[in-house]
């Protein structure tokens, strides 16, 4: 009986240390972004349509809205933990704007209240804060 204990408590560990609570932005919520070359500044909403896979190997397909613009095509896609040793921490994703811009670093900080848009091939580093 100990060791069926033992084996089930030792695989509800294992799991729990496996697992991974990916930071996401708050969807459909309005962030204030900002760029050091002006060129990026304004409010963007994300929104959610369809995900695919899981873990690391996930895809998040969706929307981008620049303050009043009509939405254009964004994909968020293989989320690591910045921090391996802290998984529930932030998250790291690359961002693709389909024949516009591909950042592949986009830091997600915990709970989705700022993201910073790193290594990006367009306008440079861009910072957002929800609100």
């Amino acid at each position: 009986m100990k060791k069926i204990v033992l084996t089930a408590l030792s695989l509800a560990f294992c799991a729990a240390v496996s697992a991974h609570a990916f930071q996401e932005p708050q969807w459909g919520q309005r962030y204030q972004c900002f760029t050091f070359s002006n060129s990026g500044n304004g409010i963007f909403t994300w929104a959610q349509r369809t995900r695919t896979g899981q873990d690391s190997n996930l895809i998040i397909w969706g929307s981008e809205s620049l303050s009043s613009q009509n939405p254009y095509k964004a994909n968020w896609a293989k989320p690591t933990p910045l921090d391996r040793n802290n998984p529930n921490g932030s998250t790291v994703w690359e961002f693709t704007l389909p024949g516009v811009a591909q950042c592949t670093k986009v830091i997600v900080y915990p709970g989705g209240n700022y993201i910073s848009f790193e290594q990006c091939n367009d306008t440079g580093n861009r910072f957002c804060q929800r609100g």
